[in-house]
């Protein structure tokens, strides 16, 4: 499944960019993100290994994130490992000119076990409306 996001932030390419890496950001624009635990080198270089911890009215749920592409103010890659999931995240910057941001977020899940994958079609919307959610507040956040 594929979700694509694309949102303009009144900010430079390299102050968005920036807000979006830094850990200490998370917690005040991803739902239930809690915190950030290094596992394998340091965040945000590429092949870094971190352990993002969530918790929502189902608990406490650790994710795996693994860095994959970081070219500064350009690209930021990551992928996100659960028992259940697997997804690839990339978030692309483009100057659209008088400190104008376009931020282009696109999200691709797996679902695991393969038969999870017949519950994707419910899913999608949900995960969709979440995803925009959480860049109108990373957008709030930056533009303040």
């Amino acid at each position: 499944m594929i979700i694509k996001t694309v949102i303009d932030i009144r900010q430079p390419v390299a102050v968005v960019f920036k807000g979006l890496v830094e850990p200490s950001n998370m917690p005040k624009w991803i739902e239930g993100f809690q915190t950030l635990e290094s596992v394998k080198g340091k965040r945000p270089r590429k092949g870094s290994i971190s352990k993002h911890i969530f918790n929502d009215s189902k608990g406490r749920m650790e994710i795996q994130e693994e860095i994959l592409k970081f070219d500064r103010n350009k690209k930021f890659e990551i992928r996100l490992s659960h028992k259940n999931m697997d997804t690839h995240q990339a978030f692309q910057f483009l100057n659209q000119g008088n400190e104008i941001t376009r931020l282009i977020l696109t999200t691709q899940t797996r679902l695991i076990p393969v038969f999870m994958g017949i519950f994707s079609i419910f899913m999608k919307s949900r995960m969709k409306k979440q995803q925009e959610a959480d860049l109108k507040k990373f957008k709030y956040l930056v533009e303040k």
